[in-house]
């Protein structure tokens, strides 16, 4: 082993020696934020009160207009209508019948604005300002 003395002639003779602890320290630093950032987060737990009858949540939906428009036909509420006259006149009936309730727009996302235009152009023309739009993607065919 290497002893040094003090009276020895340098007095930085010691420190050559010694060992550089700065890349010690960083490393230590490193895994301490390592560290703290990779502990369990704590989560938010979000309280929902889900219905304990599915019919009953689903009954309390009010009724709508399901307006359907596909490359082939239109329907409302169920009834097919092959031309856009056709769907003019059973949205007056329509919305002449039942004012109160609000319109459900179903199409695919294939369908070309060309034949939604005209739908959209026909509601706004009958007075029918709110109505909602229901996209079906490619897997909910």
């Amino acid at each position: 082993m290497i002893a040094l003395t003090k009276d020895q002639q340098s007095g930085d003779l010691g420190r050559d020696f010694m060992p550089d602890l700065t890349p010690m320290i960083d490393i230590l630093f490193i895994l301490i934020v390592f560290f703290l950032l990779t502990i369990a987060p704590n989560f938010r737990i979000l309280d929902l009160q889900l219905p304990v009858d599915n019919n009953a949540a689903i009954a309390k939906h009010e009724p709508r207009l399901l307006l359907e428009i596909t490359t082939d036909y239109y329907a409302l509420d169920g009834q097919r209508l092959m031309t856009l006259a056709a769907l003019k006149e059973a949205l007056a009936v329509a919305v002449r019948e039942r004012p109160e309730q609000p319109l459900l727009i179903a199409t695919d996302r294939q369908l070309s604005m060309q034949r939604l235009l005209p739908v959209l152009s026909e509601l706004q023309s009958q007075g029918i300002v709110a109505a909602s739009i229901l996209l079906r993607g490619e897997r909910d065919q």
